[in-house]
């Protein structure tokens, strides 16, 4: 195609920039650059749409922009132009300024001397016409995509349970030869890990045992019989990557050290066939987020391969296909959905291959072939070829089939855990001390989270799956009551907190803050934060002003009146979360401690107190409260040097406190989940 651009004329085939004086041809990024431009002609296109689909990588450096930007000006100056064909429009990107015309490469017109006589054809040469017809056309037909690649396809599934023992049982993990399976089973009572091996030719089973520390299977060294597992000692903080040879399938292997990690935030391995390089996933602590690194096992040095970012909640699953060439990932990012990405070791450069059509999260990621990628999304197995970065082919899962991690044993046959691993429930502790009598209250078979606790009429209020859709709940001695009706199954609800006049409870619902009439059950959205990614979010000193937090580098403490729509910010300190005492009084956790927003009173922690990105707190009296939201509750008051502790044998999601000192957990408990297959 040749688009006339000004003076120019741009030949998109050939990559040629032409004018009565100049011809030349353009490299290939500048071409890219240039039809996304001529494709969005008169529109801003800020530098992260150029990110996504020009460089179609998960991070370009600003310089590499700025580059091609400047050369792609440089290009297109000409002497007759009054000013640039692409303007900069200070931090919103770039706009091509004209309409690009369409020009016909070839005239339609024919002289009457150039016009073809009638010649006599012979019957012989209609009948070789007629059968080469006939070969081209079922060939079109053989070659030619049957559907588009959003066509969804369906099979004759069938499924089975693999294993069928008590405990969790995650995460399959198949030799490249499909020798062995690992998977990790946890025992919820005795709070053990164990990593099991089965040998697929016969069913037999190993358990992998370390001497003294839990492990967990992460992932298959690439072409070798060697498993990487973490190992983890929690009482001394300890959490190491090694390599466990299995090739003898025996449960007494030799451990060999890789890397030292944090259990908390370190995970999601790949390994090379020499075993040199560690590709995982780990938190940037200044960033908040994670970054996928390359460790080099024989210097003991790191890089990202993908940088931590603000906007970006961190990458996962690295997977390296069979031949080592490519190193497959998912991408988390904040406001978008899951994306598949591609990283080459022959050119070092990243490829978006595949973006979540669905709402939903997964980490259901596994190469078939070398030259071929699986991905989950949702209800759906979607098929990549990574040459053409095109889906080839979707399939319909049965409705009761959700994988959240799979294994494939060949190409028609995998095995996944689902993602539905942990029970989200509620537990009361009425004693500090007695942290091990919790019981359970508002119980339900369906998740049930994020509760808060109204003293004045003695009830609760929390978040739901028991009707099936994420919605508000209130409960009290008498039962439960659900107050939303939602409808979206892709509803996600979170950040429950009651007003202080306990007459309204602000959630956010899809990313976006909701206030909720507990009388009425009327519903308001709040405009002014529907752009804004929130790190907290409380009431301030009344009903009628808002207190948050913003992600990223920008974490002050700012405070939104409803009345007068007006934004101020009442903490210049950076800040990790927000919460209000049983009073209302605002507090801000900041690495210096507790500050009171209305007063600007510093509390110092305790020495055993650490605040983090994981700490929640409350207050009550002239106590505070702290969870770690594992498995420990603090409790101290202004001055301590030492906060009390109490210890709980279950993993912790939230926390209130009521005005008797009860403690309100919102409780993760392992479930009883096992590996299946389904195969068509």
């Amino acid at each position: 195609m040749i688009y006339q651009l000004g003076s120019w004329l741009f030949d998109s085939d050939l990559c040629l920039l032409s004018n009565d004086d100049t011809k030349t041809e353009l490299d290939p990024l500048l071409v890219k650059l240039l039809r996304y431009f001529i494709a969005h002609p008169k529109q801003i296109i800020s530098r992260q749409m150029l990110v996504d689909n020009v460089w179609q990588q998960s991070f370009v450096d600003d310089n590499a922009i700025n580059r091609a930007m400047s050369e792609l000006r440089k290009q297109l100056q000409h002497s007759e132009l009054e000013a640039p064909l692409i303007k900069t429009h200070y931090r919103k990107g770039y706009s091509l300024q004209l309409q690009p015309k369409i020009i016909e490469t070839q005239s339609t017109e024919v002289n009457e001397k150039d016009k073809p006589t009638r010649t006599n054809v012979r019957p012989n040469t209609l009948l070789v016409i007629g059968v080469l017809l006939l070969v081209v056309g079922q060939l079109c037909w053989y070659f030619w995509p049957k559907q588009s690649s959003d066509y969804v396809a369906t099979a004759d599934f069938k499924t089975e349970l693999v294993t069928n023992e008590n405990g969790a049982e995650m995460l399959p993990l198949f030799s490249f030869d499909k020798a062995f399976m690992a998977y990790t089973r946890s025992y919820p009572d005795t709070k053990e890990r164990k990593v099991h091996i089965r040998r697929m030719a016969d069913k037999q089973e190993i358990t992998l045992i370390h001497p003294t520390m839990m492990i967990s299977a992460l992932a298959w060294q690439n072409q070798q019989h060697s498993l990487i597992v973490q190992a983890v000692d929690i009482s001394l903080g300890k959490c190491e990557f090694l390599l466990a040879d299995v090739s003898g399938f025996t449960a007494r292997s030799d451990f060999t050290h890789l890397s030292d990690c944090n259990y908390q935030t370190d995970g999601y391995v790949a390994f090379d066939k020499q075993g040199r390089y560690l590709y995982y996933t780990s938190s940037n602590n200044e960033l908040k987020t994670k970054a996928l690194l390359k460790y080099d096992t024989e210097t003991k040095t790191s890089h990202a391969l993908v940088p931590a970012r603000p906007d970006l909640f961190g990458p996962a699953m690295p997977k390296l296909s069979q031949d080592g060439k490519w190193l497959a990932y998912l991408i988390f990012e904040k406001n978008k959905r899951v994306q598949v990405f591609l990283h080459s070791f022959e050119t070092l450069d990243s490829k978006r291959l595949y973006q979540n059509k669905s709402a939903t999260y997964s980490f259901a990621l596994d190469w078939v072939d070398a030259k071929t990628l699986r991905f989950i999304d949702y209800d759906q197995i979607v098929t990549i070829d990574i040459n053409s970065s095109s889906v080839i082919e979707r399939l319909s899962l049965p409705d009761f089939v959700l994988p959240y991690y799979i294994s494939h044993r060949s190409k028609t046959d995998l095995y996944y855990t689902t993602g539905n691993t942990q029970h989200y429930g509620f537990k009361q502790v009425d004693d500090f001390g007695r942290g091990h009598d919790a019981y359970s209250i508002y119980e339900s078979k369906h998740h049930s989270y994020f509760i808060q606790y109204d003293n004045e009429r003695q009830q609760s209020y929390f978040i739901s799956k028991r009707s099936g859709i994420p919605q508000v709940w209130h409960g009290n001695k008498l039962g439960v009551n659900q107050l939303t009706h939602f409808e979206d199954k892709a509803t996600v609800l979170s950040k429950l907190k009651l007003s202080p006049n306990s007459n309204h409870l602000l959630f956010e619902r899809n990313n976006r803050i909701e206030i909720l009439n507990v009388e009425s059950g009327k519903l308001r959205n709040v405009d002014f934060l529907a752009n804004k990614e929130l790190l907290s979010i409380i009431w301030g000193e009344n009903s009628n002003t808002l207190l948050y937090v913003e992600k990223g580098d920008d974490a002050r403490v700012k405070r939104y009146d409803f009345i007068t729509e007006e934004q101020q910010t009442i903490l210049s300190v950076n800040s990790l979360s927000l919460f209000n005492s049983n009073n209302g009084v605002p507090y801000a956790a900041t690495d210096k401690g507790l500050v009171n927003l209305d007063t600007k009173e510093l509390v110092t922690l305790p020495d055993n107190v650490i605040v983090d990105l994981n700490m929640r707190f409350n207050s009550v009296d002239d106590y505070f409260y702290a969870t770690d939201r594992i498995k420990t509750v603090y409790r101290f008051k202004a001055g301590d040097k030492e906060a009390d502790v109490s210890k709980l044998d279950f993993n912790i999601h939230s926390m209130d406190i009521t005005n008797k000192h009860q403690i309100l957990l919102g409780s993760r408990i392992m479930k009883d989940i096992n590996i299946e297959r389904i195969w068509w």
